[in-house]
């Protein structure tokens, strides 16, 4: 996306200007990492949030949410991606640190998530970008396939 095409919420990504929830993302290890959000900017795409922030839930009238067992950095991208509407082939490349089948199988990871949030427009950027990788006459693509289908079932397993 264009600076003149983007998200006019995408300056709020982690900014307290008008923030009113903060989440906190708990990793296995006990790390954790917080944003600032903003419950109108995670409703607009995300069901989950859009249900937690407006049902019989305690997120709905607290303002700090505990998210546990996603993967750091994934879920980093998925709520920016909420925020900015951009998919960012560079992070995930970054992210995958050099590795073709890392670079595949994070897109996957990250899909389970946009699965288990209830976020179907993260949807189609993710199948367009591995649909490209696979598609990549210089990559080995059975071997990317078969790392994703493990990375696939244990995204399903997380879901349920």
């Amino acid at each position: 996306m264009s600076e003149a095409q983007q998200r006019p919420a995408a300056g709020l990504f982690n900014n307290s200007l008008l923030s009113d929830v903060k989440i906190k993302r708990v990793s296995s290890d006990g790390k954790i990492r917080e944003y600032h959000a903003h419950k109108a900017v995670l409703s607009s795409d995300s069901r989950y949030f859009h249900k937690a922030f407006t049902g019989n839930f305690r997120e709905a009238t607290e303002a700090e949410m505990t998210i546990h067992d996603d993967d750091p950095d994934h879920f980093e991208f998925f709520l920016k991606f909420i925020y900015t509407h951009a998919y960012d082939t560079a992070k995930i490349t970054e992210l995958a640190n050099g590795d073709p089948i890392q670079r595949v199988t994070i897109p996957c990871e990250i899909l389970a998530l946009a699965d288990k949030y209830n976020m179907p427009l993260l949807i189609g950027p993710i199948a367009n970008d591995i649909e490209k990788l696979l598609a990549d006459k210089t990559s080995k693509t059975l071997d990317l396939l078969k790392a994703l289908i493990p990375v696939y079932y244990k995204g399903v397993q997380s879901v349920v």
